[in-house]
């Protein structure tokens, strides 16, 4: 079994699913996941996750992004992007100062509403299911974090900029609220992810170059881009102890920390935590595992 990250360099025009199903053919059984799908529209990065790995994905998927992504003034999309039907809002043509101080104020904690067409689960059904039958979505607005957001090239209508951003941010959403700021209406013509986590578009493989014979080969190992946690390293006694289900004791651990990465020659074994309310007095120095894996 396949066991690491594998860093695509997703094309436009094909779904996150497409690539999972190219990857599959050239490795029938395997086990992959994903860290976060990108919409057909958009190209970049998209890391597959491959065997014993897919336990970290709760954890990947919370890395930062960054994407480059082209927006188009004057005009708005009901989906925020240009699968959906375009209307003309505005004639203004704001200057590029005005833009650079509409973007400004996006900077930092902002609450965002997704999409309506996203695939945010509405009692139980996908929100773009419902908004494409017409029904009403109301969608919650959630806090996200913009790192930095910037100009790279502005003719209007055309707006590129480049955004560096929590994980949830939805950048479609970002160009509709541009749009309203600077009274043109906007939406998402084009979209590149340029980096999630530590996963960077310059070192991503494109699936067309992808085979039987250099697919291994492509891997990442775990150990290279998993530094989530406080690094524990793990003596024999204390792997075995683990491996049977046990806690292990280690003194002096710090405030606050609740998950540690356990390593055991020089591979991670898994994910620890703290025991909580175990009844023992030494249970703030105890851990067990919260995710094992098995990573030769």
């Amino acid at each position: 079994m396949l066991n690491g990250f594998l860093n695509i360099n997703k094309p436009k025009g094909i779904t996150s699913f497409d690539v999972i199903r190219m990857v599959r053919r050239i490795k029938f059984g395997e086990k992959i996941g994903h860290t976060g799908t990108l919409d057909p529209l958009a190209s970049g990065v998209l890391v597959l996750v491959f065997g014993e790995a897919t336990k970290l994905i709760e954890f990947i998927v919370k890395a930062d992004k960054e994407y480059e992504a082209q927006i188009t003034l004057g005009a708005a999309s009901v989906t925020y992007d240009a699968e959906g039907e375009i209307k003309k809002i505005s004639e203004k043509r704001p200057l590029k100062r005005e833009v650079e101080d509409g973007l400004r104020v996006f900077k930092g904690d902002i609450f965002q509403t997704p999409p309506k067409f996203s695939a945010i689960k509405v009692k139980g059904k996908k929100a773009y299911e419902l908004a494409r039958k017409g029904i009403e979505v109301n969608l919650k607005k959630r806090k996200i974090h913009i790192y930095s957001i910037k100009i790279l090239k502005y003719e209007y209508p055309n707006l590129k900029i480049k955004v560096m951003c929590s994980s949830g941010t939805y950048i479609r959403s970002l160009a509709h609220e541009i749009g309203l700021k600077l009274q043109t209406g906007a939406y998402l013509s084009g979209l590149k992810r340029t980096r999630s986590g530590g996963f960077l578009i310059k070192n991503a493989v494109s699936p067309e170059d992808l085979n039987t014979q250099n697919l291994k080969q492509k891997l990442e190992p775990v150990e290279k881009y998993v530094k989530l946690f406080p690094k524990i390293i793990l003596n024999s006694i204390e792997y075995k102890k683990l491996n049977f289900g046990q806690t292990i004791s280690r003194p002096k651990l710090k405030e606050g920390i609740d998950l540690f990465m356990g390593f055991y020659k020089n591979s991670l074994a898994g994910i620890l935590e703290k025991v909580k309310d175990s009844g023992s007095k030494d249970s703030q120095n105890l851990l067990k595992y919260y995710k094992k894996l098995n990573i030769d």
